[in-house]
C-alpha cells in the first residue's frame, strides 16, 4: 500500500555550509547548519529505477490423446510434445 504522495517524493542534493550564514556563526554557534540545499532535486523514482536486459524463453507442452471406449473397455493412444526455444 502506498502512502499519500509517495510517488512524488523528491531527493535533494545538499552541500556543506561555506559561509552562507555568517550572522548565525556570531549569534548562535551551537545551531549552525551542517549542510544546505544545493538547489538540485529529482524524483526518487528516477534514482531507484534501473535499466534491465530481459531475455525470454518460450516453452510448450502439447499432449495429444485418442480414446476408444466400447463395452466397458477403453483404449488410449497418445503422445506428448515438449520443446523450448531460448532467446540469446
Amino acid at each position: 500500500m502506498q502512502s499519500p504522495n509517495s510517488r512524488y517524493m523528491l531527493a535533494e542534493q545538499m552541500t556543506p555550509i561555506v559561509a552562507s550564514y555568517p550572522y548565525l556563526i556570531a549569534s548562535t554557534p551551537s545551531q549552525i547548519p551542517v549542510a544546505e540545499f544545493a538547489r538540485v532535486f529529482t524524483p526518487v523514482a528516477n534514482l531507484t529505477t534501473l535499466n534491465v536486459n530481459i531475455r525470454t524463453a518460450v516453452q510448450a507442452d502439447i499432449a495429444l490423446m485418442f480414446n476408444y471406449t466400447s463395452n466397458h473397455w477403453s483404449l488410449d493412444l497418445g503422445y506428448d510434445f515438449w520443446f523450448v526455444v531460448a532467446k540469446k
